[in-house]
């Protein structure tokens, strides 16, 4: 089960897809803007941003120009044992993932596996998760692993685990996953922390493995989750995709 995924080839705008307490589902899309980067993930060891894209060519004939797709990701992880740095960047278009200064390719029916501890561990196997290529597990220490699926060129992002985050985490994502946020049914309210609780719906979300079960979202938020994020998603811009 993931804790938490984007899902960039179904929803058209990045969809957030994430788990909440007694099994609800909060949802949200961002929007952003193609070309430019957003914070996902920020985190005392652990940084990630994500590259918004347009639709390819082709493509912009069957949805909305506007629509915008996740189609990099770069991240940093720092060893809080050594104090070295990782740096990955994930790529949709050519398929490809590079760890520091190595380079590889995935093919469709390979899946690579990173474990990054004190030293990093790189295989090059078939894959061991449905529909995912790209299996990034994060210092174990850490307590965070990534999935990432290929689609054309878009990025499907999931969490597998988010135990290793500090309180402190913030980002697009990472606001979400040290917080807690329930659903109040009677009300149909979220409510996030001590923040102001918001209106919610419930409807249907479709994720690249076809229909879910019912996801919360919010009543009057619009393509760019205002109401739902703290702040607005301008405020997650950042001015390059690999974290300094």
């Amino acid at each position: 089960m993931f804790n938490v995924f984007i899902v960039s080839s179904v929803a058209q705008d990045p969809h957030f897809f994430l788990p909440l307490t007694n099994g609800d589902h909060l949802c949200f899309s961002v929007q952003g803007e193609p070309d430019f980067s957003f914070n996902l993930i920020n985190d005392k060891y652990i940084q990630l941003n994500g590259q918004f894209v347009a639709p390819s060519e082709g493509e912009s004939d069957m949805i909305s120009e506007a629509s915008t797709f996740l189609g990099m990701l770069g991240m940093v992880v720092n060893s809080p044992t050594t104090g070295s740095s990782t740096v990955i960047k994930v790529t949709a278009q050519d398929h490809s993932v590079t760890i520091n200064s190595n380079l590889l390719t995935v093919t469709n029916d390979q899946s690579i596996r990173v474990d990054i501890m004190d030293s990093m561990i790189i295989t090059v196997d078939a894959p061991t998760v449905a529909h995912v290529n790209a299996q990034l597990y994060i210092n174990a220490d850490l307590g965070v692993g990534l999935a990432v699926r290929f689609y054309k060129n878009h990025l499907d992002l999931f969490l597998t685990n988010t135990g290793g985050l500090t309180k402190e985490a913030h980002g697009l994502i990472g606001q979400f996953l040290t917080v807690d946020v329930r659903i109040d049914h009677n009300n149909m309210l979220m409510k996030f922390g001590d923040r102001v609780p918001i209106a919610v719906k419930r409807a249907a979300a479709w994720t690249f493995l076809g229909l879910s079960d019912d996801c919360w979202y919010g009543r009057n938020t619009d393509n760019q989750a205002t109401g739902i994020i703290q702040g607005v998603y301008t405020d997650y811009l950042v001015e390059q995709l690999i974290p300094p």
